[in-house]
């Protein structure tokens, strides 16, 4: 008997062999067999295709895995049907931990309409614009702005061009012309008439005298409104002068 045939006579022989076999297959049940199962039940899952689902479908499809909808835009796509996921993030096959949220864009379908340039028109004259477009008006903001008359236009969201659903809305900032400055009014009797005109104007203020009709001019004997009261910007302020001495 040579040594090979001793060898494959011998019990040890045999049960190394057979050990060997064992952790051979222990490996391949443990990978494709319950490897699946603790990865499917533990804290990490895969993220399905979610491409040309409806919303329903879609979010079927997450709860399957452990997941959810997080967020839904809609996205102008002339290939994937209206009411369709476009795109995913995530993206598909991914490995994420469980409970985490999916984004999802939906097909909005191949037309948009494109928003027209509203600016420095006022609020009456957009919407009529807006309903030719198909579009209609949306929320409506106001706030002062010097230099842009009150019911004007100031900007829209979103803004001109960008490309809207047809039937959607367009939200508008619209001016309250320039904000109320008021003022208290300062003491100006006893003081030089030409000082106060130059200091009131440059305020804002309009400023009527009633003084001598020959120079030169003195100082301020009356005004009104009197000291402490509050005017705005704009106002007039009426100074009576007595002719310097």
């Amino acid at each position: 008997m040579n040594l090979k045939e001793r060898f494959s006579k011998s019990p040890l022989w045999a049960a190394v062999l057979l050990a060997l076999a064992a952790f051979v297959g222990g490996v391949l049940i443990f990978n494709f067999a319950i490897m699946p199962l603790l990865v499917a039940h533990g804290e990490e899952t895969r993220v399905p295709d979610l491409s040309l689902s409806t919303v329903p479908q879609a979010e079927r499809l997450l709860r399957e895995q452990g997941l959810k909808l997080a967020e839904t835009q809609l996205a102008f796509s002339p290939d994937v049907p209206k009411g369709c996921v476009v795109s995913q993030y995530p993206p598909a096959f991914a490995i994420v931990k469980r409970n985490r949220g999916v984004r999802i864009r939906i097909s909005s379908g191949e037309l948009g309409v494109s928003v027209p340039e509203l600016t420095g028109q006022s609020l009456r004259h957009a919407e009529i614009v807006l309903g030719r477009a198909g579009l209609q008006l949306g929320q409506v903001c106001q706030a002062h702005c010097e230099g842009i008359p009150p019911d004007v236009i100031i900007s829209t969201y979103p803004g001109p061009g960008a490309m809207v659903e047809e039937g959607g809305s367009v939200d508008m900032l619209v001016s309250l012309g320039p904000a109320h400055v008021e003022f208290m009014m300062p003491r100006l009797v006893g003081q030089n008439v030409d000082a106060v005109k130059a200091a009131l104007e440059e305020a804002g203020l309009l400023v009527q005298i009633d003084s001598p009709s020959l120079p030169p001019r003195g100082k301020v004997t009356r005004q009104h409104p009197s000291y402490g009261i509050k005017i705005r910007k704009g106002s007039v302020v009426y100074l009576t002068v007595g002719r310097s001495g």
